[in-house]
């Protein structure tokens, strides 16, 4: 009689610094994760051009962004967005569904490895896009810098978030961000044959170091997005119960003046 099949476990491993965790394969610098990535821009394009919804965790990821520059443009006749790690453009297209005049009125600016950039580029070709950085770009004047799903998988977060504050915009926005109660820790999260390092931050050293930088927060949300296609709290049981985190979090926050 066989063993009955192992559960598939997102996150794997517990070490204390990024260093410390035994990463495999090339992660988001894969070039299949790239073609993924795009193939999944692409279809949200499609919708969008065909006036369907767009995917639901896609949406709820970059909600609160649309949220924000809805509030903005209310009083702005144009604003412009800094999206740190926003992949193809994801928080774009969701920009353009949720606001319809978002391609007339928002300069959106993406911060990417440059095969992204590159992927990305020939999916823009021929329309409306945003513009593609592979390094922070020189100019202070943003109204909302943004950046979901990527500050944990950074060595040095404390340094990123640090330089993003130091923009100095009205709003600082990061969606899809894992933080709980526990200690921070690294893991490992399995992404079809590469393990790429993943911070679980402590929510309290996580606020503390954007606080520090002249920044309140003004809403703190659940991020409810699908986990391997399924709804609920992040799979996590693989942890010891204290290091679990139910789900990721929007954090916004504005500058004081």
């Amino acid at each position: 009689m066989s063993n009955p099949a192992q559960p598939f476990n997102v996150w794997e491993g517990v070490y204390p610094t990024f260093g410390e965790a035994p990463v495999v394969g090339l992660g988001f610098d894969d070039p299949f994760w790239r073609s993924s990535s795009s193939s999944a821009a692409r279809a949200a394009q499609a919708d969008l051009v065909a006036g369907r919804p767009l995917d639901a965790s896609l949406q709820q990821r970059n909600s609160v962004l649309a949220a924000v520059c809805a509030t903005l443009l209310a009083t702005k006749s144009r604003i412009r967005i800094l999206d740190f790690g926003g992949g193809p453009a994801f928080g774009f297209l969701v920009l353009q569904a949720a606001i319809p005049d978002a391609v007339e009125r928002v300069d959106y600016h993406i911060v990417e490895v440059a095969g992204v950039c590159e992927e990305a580029a020939r999916m823009f070709d021929g329309h409306v896009a945003p513009t593609f950085h592979t390094t922070l770009p020189e100019a202070r004047d943003f109204d909302i810098i943004f950046t979901a799903s990527a500050i944990q998988y950074i060595a040095d977060w404390k340094s990123i978030c640090q330089r993003l504050a130091a923009f100095r915009a009205p709003y600082l926005l990061f969606s899809d961000l894992y933080a709980g109660e526990a200690p921070a820790f690294t893991t490992l999260q399995r992404y079809y044959e590469s393990r790429i390092a993943h911070w679980m931050l402590n929510e309290r050293e996580f606020v503390a170091v954007i606080e520090a930088a002249g920044y309140a927060m003004r809403l703190r949300t659940p991020c409810n997005v699908k986990i391997l296609g399924v709804d609920g709290d992040a799979p996590m049981t693989n942890f010891p119960l204290p290091l679990r985190i139910k789900n990721s979090k929007h954090m916004l926050f504005a500058l004081e003046k």
